[in-house]
């Protein structure tokens, strides 16, 4: 049986340092679905496509490429690994493009 983001147990990520001491931060299974929930509801809207350009190993891309999708239940185009693909457009569907600045 395939685990999904909802099976798994939480996760850890990191700053990278670069101003200071890195900073741990851990999140448990509940709390990323949470937190996915909350910034869907109060900022994004509606989305049925998500596509990703952030590597699930950072904070947003699990968010937004991972937990979010398999709460809406939608199908993500992951470019994390391949930021000079082609980017899918999809006539008459909501994407949620997820970026890291």
């Amino acid at each position: 049986m395939k685990l999904t983001a909802m099976d798994r147990p939480g996760a850890e990520f990191a700053t990278s340092g670069s101003t200071g001491e890195p900073v741990r931060w851990i999140r448990t299974a509940d709390q990323l679905r949470a937190e996915a929930a909350l910034v869907h509801t109060e900022l994004l809207g509606p989305a049925d496509h998500v596509v990703t350009f952030a590597p699930a190993a950072h904070l947003y891309g699990k968010l937004f490429g991972e937990v979010l999708p398999e709460l809406l239940d939608v199908d993500v185009t992951d470019l994390s690994t391949n930021p000079l693909a082609a980017v899918p457009f999809i006539p008459g569907r909501r994407t949620l493009y997820v970026c890291l600045p």
